[in-house]
């Protein structure tokens, strides 16, 4: 994408545009984004509420897929919760955004990581092909190497 957000109004114009969907060049556009310092409050509530929704999509689709799968493909359950996770972390961008707060910035993060948790968490106690052995160790690999602060 060549969008260049430089102002709180483009941010929101963005954020419309792209509508729930975060690739990593969509990400790379947000994190490159400016805006004037006063609406600083402003763009970390568009931040919050886009990846809200980007999460919302997410989660949707990673159970769409999971019902998908047959009821022994531990494997196939680790490969889709594995690019839940990918799509998860392109939501990250915020981190790269000059201006906003740090503290902010962890508090966010924090979110998108417990919420990639709780879902992988939902995936082990509800998805039948979850139910192996193989498939609880990869969620929980996946669990403890993504879903955690870096």
């Amino acid at each position: 994408m060549d969008e260049q957000l430089a102002t709180y109004q483009d941010w929101v114009a963005f954020a419309d545009a792209v509508d729930g969907r975060c690739s990593k060049s969509i990400a790379a556009t947000f994190a490159a984004g400016t805006f004037e310092p006063p609406a600083v409050g402003r763009v970390y509530q568009l931040i919050c509420e886009y990846c809200v929704s980007c999460l919302d999509a997410l989660d949707d689709a990673l159970f769409a897929r999971l019902k998908s799968l047959d009821v022994q493909d531990a494997y196939g359950v680790f490969l889709v919760c594995s690019r839940f996770c990918d799509a998860c972390d392109n939501l990250l961008f915020f981190r790269d955004v000059n201006g906003i707060p740090v503290d902010w910035k962890n508090a966010l993060e924090e979110d998108i990581l417990r919420n990639m948790s709780g879902a992988l968490g939902h995936v082990r106690a509800t998805v039948p092909a979850a139910a192996s052995d193989d498939a609880a160790y990869y969620l929980n690999c996946l669990q403890e190497r993504r879903c955690r602060k870096k």
